[in-house]
């Protein structure tokens, strides 16, 4: 049964991988009922939910994501008192934070995703002490930081940004150290760069963020050299080092320049082969909404209202995310749509975000 979900979540058939981890979540049940004091049963049932968990994400149901995560980290918790050195039980233990963490970021409750990855963090530093080469603590302590500064942004928090973000980045090196030849870690390492050029875009430091999106541009070109059929190499990577690029242009005032590499990220998104769904009709919202920002810096007013026009549709349709409220109210001032940036800015207050984009757009003039 796990097998069958497995491939299907890989597949992207997220109902059928639900209901697959549904039934594994019950066998394992049933395992631990006949045996409660076997710590094989108990490690089963934990994987159970974490997988179901883990679909749940991916299906954009952040809170039964999160109801799962919940009642999966006491059990992983107990597990590893009982055998304190077991790598098996600590990695557990540090992804189910991360998941958890994941699930709550998605929800609003950023304070509570934060706290959960500095914990996730300071356990990964203790335990990798012993191993200072075990490159999958980088990688989860990668991981974290990468999250920590963009949920630090979300709440206006950019020295603390900037940090998480230069820890992200020194993380993956270290990665990188270890086997230079790893794709895996030079996506890691394009990502961070490419994240850590937008949180220094948001706090004003316009050369040093040119600087990281350039150094995530060229990592991302290298895996493309690799192996243009990868996905996540052509169209995610691709297209947030193409965005980077036009944001940091438009800032810089060089629309002309921006609107070069806007239409090249918008073509990208509107050709994704996973179609209009999930992390694409997300990433085809963000270059919608990019594209109608430097149409209007060109004087293209009727072209700029009808991509914020569809990118407006998108994010409505999404889960709504803090990251993806948020930019949905700004389409929506962009628009003079007053009555949905209202009811999204209000939502957005609960959660407590103040990302620096979003603040500067909601003093702007509606239908500017």
């Amino acid at each position: 049964v796990y097998w069958v979900g497995y491939i299907d979540w890989q597949r992207g058939h997220l109902d059928r991988a639900e209901a697959a981890f549904r039934e594994y979540q019950s066998l394992a049940k049933g395992m631990i009922a006949a045996d409660p004091g076997k710590a094989k049963w108990q490690l089963e049932g934990i994987f159970a939910d974490s997988n179901l968990g883990m679909v749940l994400q991916a299906k954009g149901d952040a809170a039964g994501s999160a109801q799962v995560f919940e009642r999966t980290l006491s059990p992983v918790e107990d597990l590893l008192a009982t055998q304190p050195r077991n790598r098996a039980y600590r990695s557990q233990l540090a992804d189910t934070l991360a998941y958890l963490a994941d699930s709550r970021a998605q929800l609003g409750r950023i304070d509570e995703a934060i706290a959960g990855r500095e914990r996730e963090l300071s356990l990964i530093a203790d335990w990798s002490a012993a191993d200072p080469g075990d490159a999958d603590w980088h990688r989860m302590a990668l991981a974290a930081h990468r999250a920590l500064a963009r949920w630090f942004a979300w709440r206006g928090q950019l020295p603390e940004a900037q940090r998480e973000g230069a820890a992200a980045t020194a993380a993956a090196d270290r990665l990188s150290a270890t086997e230079p030849g790893n794709t895996e870690w030079l996506e890691h390492s394009a990502a961070v760069s490419l994240d850590y050029g937008e949180t220094l875009r948001l706090a004003g430091a316009s050369d040093a963020a040119a600087a990281a999106v350039r150094l995530g541009c060229d990592k991302a070109e290298r895996l493309l050299v690799i192996d243009r059929s990868v996905v996540a190499w052509s169209h995610d990577l691709r297209e947030a080092c193409l965005r980077g690029r036009a944001r940091i242009a438009l800032a810089a005032g060089f629309a002309n320049e921006a609107n070069v590499s806007s239409k090249q990220a918008l073509t990208l998104a509107e050709n994704d082969p996973r179609g209009q769904v999930g992390s694409a009709a997300r990433s085809l919202a963000s270059s919608l909404q990019l594209s109608g920002n430097v149409r209007a810096a060109l004087g293209d007013l009727a072209s700029a209202r009808s991509d914020w026009q569809r990118a407006a549709s998108l994010y409505s349709a999404l889960p709504p995310t803090p990251d993806s409220v948020a930019d949905h109210a700004i389409v929506a001032r962009r628009l003079g749509d007053e009555a949905a940036v209202t009811a999204l800015t209000r939502q957005l207050a609960s959660f407590g975000y103040r990302q620096p984009d979003f603040e500067q757009a909601m003093k702007q003039v509606p239908g500017k």
